[in-house]
């Protein structure tokens, strides 16, 4: 006799799971009716888990990776991360590179012998092994070796082998360490009271050799995208007054290290100058991604933890081929934890300094990106005092953080005592989050007609109800669904049907709270409702019913205005099934369903947006004595998790779904329900 339902792990396309799956570490049981809680105090610490590295615009370099490693090639890689774009070979000049600002900069001519050359004057020889130190005059740079000083506005310096790379100069403390740059040519001017150090190279082949953004291991496809997305991001920039140059050698750029990136050792440096020149027919003439034909400011970062987030979002430039979107490779099992899930600790002290108040008793996300970015972030004192930061790199700089794809997590004094409820509850839904901590939440529905929010979170190492919070009253002989993130503003919403049949649409709001009802339907008292992710593939949560003859229905759904189109048939056949919404379980951005058969039998009805479902496949046994809560991602990792009640007993379990591919075994986390 088990205790839990059954699931099966043999399951279709990139929904398995596997035997001997780690259970989730043990949760506290919460009884519905919780005892009321003593006011929080001041925390002496905020856990922060966060996932990603960088802004998370464009392809995640880790995704790429992964994509590459399942048999993708660069241009379906390139495809999935810049919807809409087309690649093309361009004829390309030459980009000018900032390798370093100073009061002294010093060349060393280690590899090669070569010339200095004031401008407008005549070239000095420089034996190989000799120094040149530049400094600062007035408007005037001073090079000091090769004979003798010498001031001009302007020097050039050059050295033999700059074509084949069989010639070198190093640049103390620049990104190219002792390896140096062997290719293009340097100009020292006075920029700001400082020299300033350039090289010139051609960006088609020469720029691209030494990029150091991605292991020269990795996959052929993934170097060959990142070769193109990199041309593509440089050729977009700016000549800039402040250095000469149209890109930086580091991060504010791209991570330029010259020769270094050539010579690594192994034969790797050849491996990643093969496949620069892959996307490159000639020295003067690489692969672009284009929109429209004309060239896109290709960015990029190393991951972004499950989406990738819109331009308009992170630095208000809608761009059409940078846009939020599901990104499931981000995340895979083979991603450092590292970059695919961190944590941090901020200490009080450190909270205070990052919003400038006296103390720091809570902290709530109070609005996300469309890719899950904490967009607004509010503290509040002990004493009621609030201050909001805005912005997600913003947030990201004011914390220290590798991205700002997180949730917070710190104790918050209820302004309310939790509510009694008459359990056992008549229906349960695990809904997108509520509480803006990108993880989801359970909202339940007592016999009185009480709608009362369970914040689902993480403290420490164990998940765990917080105490209950009312929702809404009166809602007795309702029916009540979670509707995703219907109107996409960080918060999940709520869709229920009326005694009557009416079919209302609650959005959730910041505050632990619903925004007050409005009708979207009706003639449903004899309809299932089944509010579910994107399964139309244009970015909205859309709807379906299965009416009183088994027939099932869809609605695409248009955010803040309920439904936008007309009922459309997609089978028969379904009276038998009892449906529910579980969000997109396999990561792939459509949104999918589970149902359960007479026999007690789960199935997975997977979505690939068409308004449609694929061929299902049953993934369970046993189910039923179970009441199914589904919906949404209860963990933050962006993936649809389940729940389920067992009705003899009334106790709640929890599976955890890790990257689409292992739920974990059940974990009870609740009793009395």
């Amino acid at each position: 006799m088990r205790s839990s339902p059954s699931i099966r792990r043999q399951l279709c396309r990139c929904f398995a799971l596997l035997a001997g799956a780690a259970a989730m570490a043990a949760t506290a049981l919460v009884l519905p009716n919780a005892a009321t809680p003593s006011a929080a105090a001041v925390p002496a610490s905020f856990s922060i888990s966060g996932a990603g590295w960088g802004h998370g615009v464009g392809m995640s370099q880790y995704g790429a990776q992964e994509m590459a490693k399942a048999g993708n090639s660069a241009g379906a890689i390139l495809g999935f991360y810049y919807p809409g774009t087309t690649t093309a070979n361009r004829n390309l000049g030459n980009i000018r590179v900032q390798l370093k600002q100073a009061a002294t900069v010093v060349v060393r001519y280690a590899g090669a012998a070569g010339a200095l050359t004031p401008a407008g004057g005549s070239a000095t020889s420089v034996a190989r092994g000799g120094v040149i130190t530049l400094t600062v005059s007035g408007q005037n740079v001073v090079a000091n070796g090769a004979g003798a000083a010498k001031t001009a506005r302007q020097f050039g310096l050059t050295w033999n082998g700059a074509a084949n790379c069989s010639g070198y100069v190093t640049v103390d403390g620049s990104s190219g360490g002792a390896s140096g740059y062997c290719r293009g040519s340097m100009t020292a001017t006075v920029i700001n009271g400082k020299v300033n150090l350039i090289v010139t190279v051609g960006l088609a082949r020469d720029y691209i050799y030494g990029l150091q953004e991605v292991p020269s291991s990795w996959q052929p496809a993934a170097l060959q995208a990142q070769a193109t997305a990199a041309r593509s991001y440089a050729v977009k920039q700016a000549y800039k007054d402040s250095c000469n140059c149209e890109v930086y050698s580091d991060t504010r750029s791209q991570a330029y290290a010259g020769r270094s990136k050539e010579v690594e050792s192994g034969g790797w440096g050849a491996r990643w100058v093969s496949n620069v020149n892959a996307t490159a027919p000639s020295a003067s003439s690489g692969a672009l991604l284009l929109y429209n034909g004309s060239p896109i400011a290709a960015n990029y970062s190393a991951a972004n933890g499950g989406s990738t987030e819109s331009s308009a979002d992170i630095w208000g430039n809608s761009l059409p081929y940078l846009v939020a979107k599901a990104d499931p490779w981000s995340v895979k099992p083979d991603v450092p934890d590292s970059i695919k899930a961190w944590k941090v600790t901020k200490t009080q002290a450190e909270m205070k300094a990052i919003f400038g108040l006296t103390d720091v008793a809570s902290v709530t996300i109070t609005a996300k990106t469309g890719g899950g970015s904490a967009k607004t972030i509010t503290a509040r004192t002990a004493g009621g005092a609030t201050k909001t930061i805005s912005g997600a790199e913003t947030i990201r700089s004011a914390f220290g953080l590798k991205s700002a794809h997180f949730s917070i997590s710190s104790p918050t004094a209820p302004t309310t005592p939790p509510t009694a409820v008459n359990t056992p509850f008549v229906g349960i839904v695990l809904t997108a989050d509520l509480t803006g901590d990108s993880r989801g939440d359970v909202v339940a529905l007592d016999r009185d007609g009480r709608l009362v929010l369970y914040p689902f979170v993480r403290s420490g190492d164990r998940d765990k109800f917080e105490s209950n919070h009312l929702l809404a009253s009166g809602l007795s002989g309702h029916r009540v669904n979670g509707a995703s993130d219907w109107n996409r503003d960080g918060y999940g919403d709520l869709i229920s049907i009326d005694p009557q049949g009416g079919l209302h649409l609650r959005f959730g709001q910041p505050g632990r709270s619903l925004a007050a009802p409005f009708k979207i339907g009706g003639g449903w008292q004899n309809w299932r409702a089944i509010p579910v992710a994107d399964i139309s593939g244009d970015g909205w949560p859309d709807l379906l019913g299965i009416d009183a003859n088994g027939i099932l229905w869809a609605w695409r759904g248009c955010g803040n205005a309920g439904v936008c189109s007309s009922r459309v048939q997609l089978g028969a056949g379904w009276q038998n099934l009892k449906c529910y919404s579980a969000g997109d379980v396999n990561g792939d951005g459509i949104g999918d369903i589970f149902s359960v058969d007479a026999a007690g039998k789960l199935w997975l009805h997977p979505g690939h947006g068409r308004t449609n479902f694929g061929p299902r496949s049953q993934i369970g046994a046993g189910w039923n004595n179970f009441y199914l809560v589904s919906g949404a991602d209860a963990n933050g990792d962006r993936f649809a998790d389940l729940m389920s009640r067992q009705e003899s007993s009334r106790k709640l379990y929890f599976y955890r779904n890790s990257a689409g591919s292992t739920f974990a075994s059940p974990v009870q986390v609740g009793a009395g329900w």
